[in-house]
This record gives structure tokens, sequence and C-alpha cells, in this order.
């Protein structure tokens, strides 16, 4: 797949490097975030790739970049080439030289961000709510049941069987949460097999950068390494040596397989490499399988939020557990959608042919036009009636005070290869 889950974290964590400042209303009620309570996640695969805007590669989650203004309480969206913020604190960047630096402007710190859209699997309370804006109208809510103290149940609502959602994971969340996660997945091969890691080799000469299986640390390659598949972990059957095969899991490994801006092949001498991952099936069937990893829309998980010290708004995105599991059957089941309503058989269809279907992210998560942006930081729109170049875009000059600006990565990685076993 195009853009994988380890491209993504280099360019995520080459962009926090390089930068030192480090929508959609209609859709505000799908918003999902974390509650004490457990809940089931099962993302949904897209139809279509969302293009980075920074890097210009594509991913099955949509990447983007966003400021939080704490006294409007809001964010602005911003893309590369139209960002108002920037514009006021390196003016240079977009070759604006009618344009004076804001102190104010510089003290905001643009944050990036993954963004999923999918399901959650738990039972909802169908409820009405009356209309902000015409008192004589309403509209139905779906509200998670909270157990055995839920209020909805003591006030009689009816219950219906999942929600369509959308979220955005902030780089902390992503890296320690969700990474670790899609690691796990990838080696559960379809066929029934483990997929591990060989080594990882040069993409341009596959000369071994770092070995995995393929010998011991201590005793060299004339002795079997053996698999410990539920631990994720490789051990020596001469000397007993133990090691993980996860990135997330071994920091060291982690920092070998994903040096900032690449590493210097000894063998071919090509500067600016990140080393390939490499990857055998254990193959139960026998039939010399090339490889089919699950990936993080084949799994449903379970997640909760546990409060920083016990309190304070600040909290920490906990994972329960997950399991790979095809999307539960009640999100599809006329009897789990129904209030038992007359009106219910002319919606209900159209609930569940939805529950198939991510929601907009492209439209959630629009970048904050230019305009609005500026009206909404009270300046004016450096962008009016101006359109940079892409040579202008990129060409920024170094900004004041050592402040970096954020750069597209150099680099991308190379898709992981599978080699028979």
């Amino acid at each position: 797949m195009p853009g994988g889950w380890r491209d993504s974290k280099r360019a995520d964590k080459s962009r926090a490097a390089q930068s030192g400042r480090s929508g959609g209303a209609r859709y505000y009620s799908n918003r999902w975030d974390a509650t004490a309570q457990p809940q089931k996640i099962h993302w949904i695969r897209p139809e279509k790739l969302w293009l980075d805007p920074v890097t210009g590669n594509e991913y099955p989650w949509k990447k983007g970049q966003r400021y939080w203004l704490p006294t409007e309480r809001k964010f602005i969206e911003v893309t590369p080439d139209f960002d108002v913020v920037e514009a006021y604190t390196n003016p240079a960047q977009y070759g604006l030289t009618n344009i004076k630096p804001l102190e104010r402007c510089r003290s905001l710190k643009r944050k990036s961000y993954n963004a999923l859209a999918g399901n959650c699997e738990e039972f909802f309370h169908l409820v009405d709510f009356q209309n902000r804006n015409d008192p004589e109208k309403t509209y139905k809510s779906r509200e998670l049941c909270e157990g055995r103290e839920c209020k909805w149940c003591k006030e009689g609502w009816p219950k219906v069987f999942g929600k369509r959602i959308y979220t955005a994971f902030n780089g902390f969340q992503w890296k320690t949460v969700i990474e670790p996660i899609m690691e796990k997945v990838e080696r559960y091969c379809h066929c029934g097999g483990y997929i591990y890691p060989t080594h990882y080799e040069c993409p341009h000469c596959q000369h071994v950068l770092i070995d995995m299986t393929m010998s011991c640390p201590n005793c060299g390659p004339d002795v079997a390494i053996n698999l410990d598949e539920a631990g994720h972990r490789a051990e020596c059957a001469s000397c007993g040596l133990s090691w993980s095969l996860l990135e997330s899991e071994d920091q060291k490994l982690n920092e070998l397989a994903n040096p900032l801006n690449g590493t210097t092949c000894p063998n071919c001498k090509t500067g600016g490499v990140y080393p390939q991952i490499v990857f055998a099936c254990t193959d139960p069937t026998g039939k010399q399988c090339p490889g089919e990893p699950h990936d993080l829309f084949d799994v449903q998980m379970r997640l909760h939020q546990v409060k920083q010290d016990g309190k304070g708004k600040n909290y920490n995105l906990v994972v329960d557990g997950w399991e790979i599991a095809d999307p539960d059957p009640r999100l599809f089941d006329p009897a789990h959608q129904s209030t038992g309503d007359d009106k219910d058989a002319e919606f209900v269809p159209k609930v569940i042919e939805a529950f198939s279907k991510p929601l907009p992210l492209d439209q959630i998560f629009s970048p904050t036009d230019p305009s609005e942006a500026a009206q909404i930081l009270n300046v004016k729109n450096p962008f009016a009636g101006y359109t940079p170049s892409a040579g202008e875009a990129q060409a920024a000059e170094q900004p004041a005070d050592g402040e970096a600006a954020a750069v597209p990565a150099k680099a991308t990685k190379p898709k992981p290869a599978f080699k028979q076993r």
C-alpha cells in the first residue's frame, strides 16, 4: 500500500524535528472522544487514499496540520501553501516583503495530526435535541449508553447499535497508541502464518543494515533462531539470548531503523538511506505464501481515557486490547437500527448503508480559508490576491531566532519486502 505506516512515521518524525512550532461543523456530532468507559472502535478503509500536503505521499489516514487558538477555542487548519500564522511569523517563507512578523503569531504552535473515520461498535440511545437555530425543530443524536447509571436509559430513550465516528490523533497518541498496534497487526498473515522480519537492508544494493533473525548477536549465523509469535520476540536456541522484533518495543532498534535524516549505506555509500524491512512468513499452508499482512482496518480495538494524575482535563489514551475481526454484524442488522417507529422503514436502510462508508475527512478537516483565518487572528490577509509559486513556497529563508520552518521530508521509507522462507 502506498505510504505505509512506517513512511508516515518517518514523515511525522521529520516534520516534528524540522518545526520548532511543533472543520466540518456538519459532522461535529460524529466526533469521537475517548471516555473512561472503554469503547470498541473499528476504522473503515477509505476508498481513496489521502494526500499528505507536506510530503506529497498518500496514506489511508488523513494527515494534517493546525493551530489551536485557546482564546477563540477553535482550530485553524493550514496547508504549507497558505498558512497565515506562518506568514506573520516568517514572511520570507512566502516572499512577503510587506509583512511585519508578529510575536503573538510566533507564540502559536503548529501541530500535526492523523485522522481516521470508522464506527463505534457500542450501544447508543437515539435522543431528540432541540435545534439551536430553530426552537420548534429537533434533531436526533446517538448518545453512548453509559451502563448501569445511564441517564438516557432512565429517561427511556430507544437504544440502537453503533455510531459513525471520526477523530484526530495528535502526534503523541499516534506514536504511542496507534503505531504499536499497526506494527503488531502486520505480523499476522491472511494465510494464518506469522510474518517476521529477517533483516533491514539498503533499498539500493540490498546490503544488510540490521540483522533481525538470520543470526544470534552472541553465537553468529550457525545457530537456530526460534520465534515467540505471541510475544513478538526471537530467541537463540544455543545461548538463550532473546530480543524484540518490534520497533515500538525496542528503542535502539527504533533509532536504527528510523534515523531522522536517513543513514549512509556502508556498502554502496548512498546517503539519506532509510533501511527497508524484509519480511518472511512462517506459512503453515506450505504454499510459499508471498506475505499478505493484516492492517489497522482489519482490527477492532478497545480504547478508553485515563486522566493524568487522576485530575484535570489532560488524559492519556489507553488500549484495552484489540483483535482481528470483521465489523460487528449488528451494524447492518435492521433489528438493531430500528426504534419501532413507523418512520424507521424509511431511514434504517440508509443508516445501514452508511455504516460501510467512512465519513468525509477531506470535508471535516478542510483547510481554513486564509481570509477566515486572518479574520480570526484579527490581521490582514497576507494572501489576498496573491498565490505563491511552488518555488517561493519552498525557498524559505532561515527564520529569526533560530526557529526552524517546516519543510517537506527529504526522503521516504521504502515499502517492506517479502522473501520466501
